[in-house]
């Protein structure tokens, strides 16, 4: 049995070290993937619950079921959209967003007071963080 040329066991290990490097850094740029997509969804989740608390106190009268509020309605969007993107990392925050968003259309129409509207916006911050 023949050990082979200094050579051939250079190109070996050469070989085995490009194709190492290859599959890490695949992991690593996928991983860090999809740690951005997880921070774009919680930035973005944050910034529409602000816009709909802050249309929702804004209102002087309160307003039918039949109207639609447009920061309640993109962040159903969004929500429906994260949804349909099926990310499983991100499932926990849109449970917490549909919560908020069932909350923010109620206190919108009168029906909830607005501190259980500030309690789910607690409870969405939580599963920013």
């Amino acid at each position: 049995m023949q050990i082979g040329s200094l050579a051939d066991w250079f190109t070996g290990a050469a070989t085995f070290a490009a194709v190492l490097t290859t599959l890490l850094f695949n992991f690593f740029e996928r991983r860090r993937a999809a740690k951005q997509s997880i921070y774009r969804a919680k930035t973005a989740m944050a910034r529409l619950s602000l816009d709909v608390i802050r249309q929702v106190d804004g209102l002087t009268d309160n307003v039918s079921d039949g109207d639609s509020l447009s920061a309640i309605h993109t962040m159903r969007i969004y929500v429906f959209v994260l949804t349909l993107i099926g990310n499983h990392q991100v499932s926990e925050l849109l449970e917490a967003s549909e919560l908020f968003l069932v909350t923010a259309n109620k206190a919108a129409v009168g029906k909830t007071d607005k501190s259980e509207l500030k309690e789910a916006y607690d409870q969405l911050v939580a599963r920013t963080i």
